[in-house]
């Protein structure tokens, strides 16, 4: 299962936005309160949906509310287009203002007149159209194409489970309680439980699946090549790290290694217990989820949803995390939500969608960009205090005007504040340079 678009309508801030996603990676960035967490819930919510119908599961779907409706708009709604074994599938899901107000046909021709007066929509309103009356036609508040025993058959068909995996900004939070017995399903069914969900992480449960798993590679080859996968996970997300492991006495914990001392999860720091039970996490689902599958971290497909994936992390971490996941999950489609230069930095333009109200764009650069230009090209931030902004078109004037003795006073007193080695700082001393050799 592979997600190929969205399509929000009337969702919270949104009038209308859409959204494409690339199979791999996609980074969807934005100011506070810009929306991106929004497309999240929204692809959460219809997951909530669609997963119980393709596996014929027990089903505990979410759904929105009143208060997610756009301003006074009649109604709210999100689209999801995905695939199943390549073929194209959608799904949609709304609320509504008042009850049964599908029969109002009234309301359906104000939203005819809406999108046909949106400029921003281009060409796009009569698909629109097309999709929304399809859907206020029906009585029901979800919609799927094809009909749920096709999307079954479909899924029944592919080598891999389908499987979505939310991780809020809770992920940091841990719990040392087990799992109600409600909850603890049994076989492939454990790899979806609260896993669309707002959760923290059960220490107790990551530890007695590493446990589990250590325990079967003794015997069998997939739990052998889960085990060294994991290790190699660790060393490469967590330089310096090594020896992840379950406690042997006491209550189940996570024991790991750093330059010679053992630590347990919890004296981790925040940002070294995010990216752990990331991987961990994804890596437990994955082979709950897909028993038959000899190698299932490299081969299995997720669809894996992160609120802020730069949560708690060291800049240096920032730039590295995109690239450790995509390496150790190669076939899992990662949809993020940042506002981290740094980690905006790292993925090539196309796979990023940033959001500014409704419009939402495919910046024209990105990989490799620094984080000072990510800042003000992109993100429309000045990457720099604003009083040394003052300071440096100060001293910009000052050279301008050849007040050389002004000038260098003003760059003397800056480079206490910012160092000597900023560019800014060297460029101003050269240019007085060049000044002080034409003069002579």
């Amino acid at each position: 299962m592979k997600l190929t678009g969205l399509a929000l309508f009337n969702l919270r801030s949104f009038e209308f936005a859409e959204f494409k996603f690339n199979p791999q990676f996609n980074l969807i960035a934005g100011i506070n309160g810009a929306g991106k967490s929004t497309v999240l819930d929204a692809i959460r919510t219809c997951a909530s949906h669609i997963l119980p119908a393709l596996r014929k599961g027990p089903s505990r779907p979410f759904g929105f509310t009143v208060d997610d409706i756009h301003d006074d708009s009649p109604i709210a709604d999100a689209t999801l287009h995905f695939t199943i074994d390549n073929e194209p599938c959608r799904f949609s899901l709304r609320e509504w203002r008042e009850p049964r107000a599908f029969d109002n046909a009234e309301n359906l021709e104000k939203l005819r007149r809406e999108i046909l007066e949106s400029e921003r929509l281009g060409d796009r309103p009569r698909n629109l159209i097309r999709d929304l009356t399809e859907t206020l036609d029906t009585p029901s508040p979800t919609v799927f194409y094809p009909p749920e025993q096709q999307l079954q058959r479909l899924a029944a068909l592919s080598v891999s489970a389908p499987l979505v995996i939310y991780f809020s900004t809770a992920r940091t939070q841990l719990s040392g309680r087990k799992e109600s017995s409600s909850a603890a399903a049994q076989g492939s069914g454990a790899a979806y439980v609260r896993a669309l969900g707002v959760r923290d992480l059960s220490v107790v449960q990551l530890a007695d699946w590493l446990r589990a798993q250590q325990a079967l590679a003794v015997e069998r080859d997939v739990s052998r090549r889960l085990v060294a996968v994991v290790e190699e996970a660790v060393r490469r997300f967590l330089p310096g790290f090594a020896n992840l492991r379950p406690s042997k006495v006491g209550p189940s914990q996570l024991l790991i290694d750093h330059e010679g001392t053992t630590l347990h999860l919890r004296q981790l720091s925040d940002g070294e217990r995010s990216v752990l039970v990331l991987m961990l996490d994804i890596a437990k689902r994955l082979t709950q989820a897909n028993p038959r599958l000899t190698d299932p971290l490299p081969e299995a497909e997720a669809v894996i949803l992160i609120d802020e994936i730069d949560l708690h992390l060291h800049p240096e971490w920032q730039r590295k995390i995109v690239g450790d996941l995509m390496r150790t999950f190669p076939n899992c489609q990662f949809i993020a939500t940042t506002h981290s230069p740094q980690v905006i930095g790292e993925v090539p333009h196309e796979q990023i969608q940033m959001i500014d109200g409704d419009n939402v764009f495919v910046p024209p650069h990105s990989f490799g960009v620094d984080s000072s230009r990510v800042l003000e090209e992109l993100m429309g931030t000045k990457p720099r205090n604003a009083g040394v902004d003052d300071k440096l078109a100060t001293i910009a004037k000052l050279i301008g005007e050849e007040k050389k003795a002004e000038a260098r006073n003003v760059i003397d007193a800056l480079a206490k504040e910012i160092g000597e080695s900023d560019p800014e700082i060297i460029r101003a001393r050269l240019l007085l340079d060049f000044l002080d050799e034409g003069s002579e």
